[in-house]
């Protein structure tokens, strides 16, 4: 009988996370191949609010993911979020217009379309606690937090670290190894 040396509490904790994150997330970048995109993206949007701490969080009675504009989901995004909970928070998902109706989101995604109107929004949500996810192209590079690219036919995602201290969220560290880091365009 073979035995393995114990791995104190705080690093079997860490490395678990670390192996849970990598795990989780890379899986859903494998699946891009198979099920259609929006499959995958919901999975990482989902995924990310796991991953993601909001000031004032225990104070929140759901969390709310928006979706802002036409929703290119289809409902995918409804059925794997129905009755989850992340953080103790039960998972809802909303339908926002883009004129700013956001004071309950907690995550807003935007479509690919409307660019200007994606800058427009990104600049009136600075400083809000809202994490901003969206898949217009260079949207990380453009003040976004969290932008959904297509590398080699699998959903990847890079995440702007700067953009997302400014809204004074935390994201966790091993979330920022699997995902690609990149620095606002001024």
């Amino acid at each position: 009988m073979t035995t393995t040396p114990a791995i104190g509490a705080r690093g079997g904790l860490a490395a678990g996370c670390r192996v849970a994150v990598v795990s989780v997330l890379a899986c859903l970048g494998m699946f891009a191949d198979g099920p259609p995109e929006y499959q995958v993206k919901a999975a990482y949007i989902y995924n990310f609010a796991k991953f993601v701490e909001w000031p004032n969080q225990s104070q929140a009675k759901n969390l709310a993911i928006c979706v802002s504009g036409s929703d290119p989901f289809g409902g995918v995004l409804e059925g794997m979020v129905q009755g989850k909970v992340v953080h103790g928070l039960s998972v809802q998902v909303k339908h926002v217009g883009d004129t700013g109706d956001w004071d309950e989101c907690q995550i807003l995604f935007f479509g690919g379309a409307g660019n200007g109107r994606i800058e427009a929004a990104l600049h009136r949500l600075r400083g809000h606690s809202i994490l901003t996810i969206g898949e217009a192209r260079s949207f990380a590079e453009r003040g976004g937090m969290i932008g959904l690219v297509i590398e080699n036919g699998r959903v990847r995602f890079e995440i702007n670290t700067a953009a997302v201290e400014a809204a004074h969220l935390q994201i966790s560290s091993h979330l920022l190894e699997v995902g690609r880091v990149v620095n606002a365009k001024n």
